[in-house]
């Protein structure tokens, strides 16, 4: 039974075999405390594989974390090669691709084998990426996520107050009555018109018939905006994990 780990920069996940995924927020707290509330007591895993964009503060209270709960476990952190899976990175230092966007390609490429794909993943940032039918990286986006685009503007405006709450929107519902509300709709609403205009340029240089993986924190935002066109899979780069893990 492994271990397999998706750290981002404000969620961690994990699962524990072929179990179901679990999260905690680990952005401005104690993620030692967490994990060692969760994974106490948890049978010792065979192996650890951890996909991480969180960097090395939080890269090293996993490995703390385990160690203590179970000593002498393998512990590995993935890192992005030029091919993997069959999946072949267009970064010209594939290094800087995120281990994670990597991960979730992997995943929507086995699942979709000789198709092209999208993969959206909505977290703190959002990406895009696009893979032809054979497995080639055609490029892809990063653009702020939801909460970026908000706190970007309150950051900036003194007169913005904070705390507010992001409403749903729907036909009709874009303008409001309140700054605060607002600033909820005015982030919502470039936050999903960004990610649907990425996401027609990744498939029209995708091909035709592309697949479209939506997965991250905030996918359940952008899906009603889809109109039933893609496929949700919070796991994805869980998914993705195992299959590189399998790899080698």
């Amino acid at each position: 039974m492994r271990l397999v780990i998706d750290v981002g920069n404000t969620r961690l996940k994990w699962a524990f075999g072929q179990g179901e995924a679990q999260a905690v927020e680990h952005r401005g707290r104690d993620l030692r405390a967490l994990l060692r509330q969760a994974w106490t007591d948890q049978p010792r895993p065979e192996a650890i594989h951890v996909a991480s964009v969180a960097g090395e503060t939080v890269d090293e209270a996993i490995r703390l974390v385990a160690q203590d709960c179970w000593p002498g476990v393998s512990l590995t952190f993935l890192a992005t090669r030029a091919e993997c899976c069959g999946v072949q990175v267009a970064y010209a230092r594939p290094e800087r691709f995120g281990v994670d966007r990597l991960a979730a390609l992997v995943a929507a490429h086995a699942r979709s084998a000789g198709v092209p794909v999208v993969v959206v993943d909505a977290g703190t940032a959002v990406t895009v990426d696009a893979l032809d039918a054979q497995g080639r990286h055609l490029g892809g986006v990063i653009m702020p996520g939801l909460r970026l685009l908000s706190e970007s503007l309150l950051g900036g405006t003194a007169a913005v107050s904070a705390g507010m709450a992001f409403p749903a929107l729907t036909a009709g519902e874009a303008l409001q009555a309140s700054t605060e509300a607002g600033v909820a709709a005015g982030a919502r609403c470039m936050f999903v018109g960004g990610v649907l205009h990425a996401i027609e340029a990744a498939c029209g240089q995708a091909g035709e018939g592309a697949h479209l993986y939506l997965t991250g924190g905030d996918a359940a935002i952008l899906a009603p905006s889809l109109g039933g066109r893609h496929v949700l899979r919070p796991d994805l780069v869980l998914e993705g994990v195992v299959l590189m893990a399998e790899a080698g």
